[in-house]
């Protein structure tokens, strides 16, 4: 899913046949709290000083919600059962 991008200056069109074609349309990069507690270190490896933490749950509804907000069809997601642990306020990662 998006490294950090957000979508900037994606191509929709090519963005929706790999969605139709069963294709990677997001990501995200995982940043363990350690990683985001140090802005220097997140400097030295050119991480946007807007990054902050985010568990891998949360990354994956970001990701779910720009994919349903850009039109995607999404008959079934799936993810491994660390996205599925998620026991935060909000509920299941993916509900």
């Amino acid at each position: 899913m998006d490294a950090g991008g957000g979508g900037r200056g994606r191509d929709a069109g090519r963005d929706a046949a790999a969605a139709e074609l069963g294709g990677l349309v997001d990501r995200e990069l995982y940043l363990p709290k350690s990683w985001t507690d140090d802005r220097d270190r997140c400097r030295q490896a050119a991480v946007p000083d807007d990054v902050q933490f985010a568990t891998k749950p949360e990354l994956a509804r970001a990701m779910l919600g720009r994919a349903l907000d850009a039109g995607l069809p999404a008959a079934w997601v799936t993810a491994d059962e660390a996205y599925g642990r998620d026991l935060s306020p909000a509920g299941p990662a993916l509900a």
